[in-house]
């Protein structure tokens, strides 16, 4: 009977000792937020609104300030 319990409790203690890896692992990460995916830059059209990527767009600069225009809205 000694020898059964033995074999059993080294059998078990391996799924224990697992067990309690995944719950310090789920406890010490659930607070963690995921880090969202980073879109590049766009530029929104200054006639229209459209959004679009620098190379879609065209800088229009007027007294200094700057406007990004759509290839429709370009003047």
């Amino acid at each position: 009977m000694g020898d059964e319990w033995l074999h059993y409790g080294f059998g078990v203690a391996a799924w224990v000792i697992f067990a309690i890896i995944l719950i310090v692992t789920y406890v010490a990460t659930r607070g963690e937020k995921k880090q969202p995916q980073r879109v590049g830059q766009t530029f929104a059209c200054a006639g229209c609104g459209r959004r679009g990527a620098n190379d879609q767009m065209t800088l229009v600069r007027h007294d200094g300030a700057e406007a990004w225009y759509c290839r429709e809205c370009a003047p």
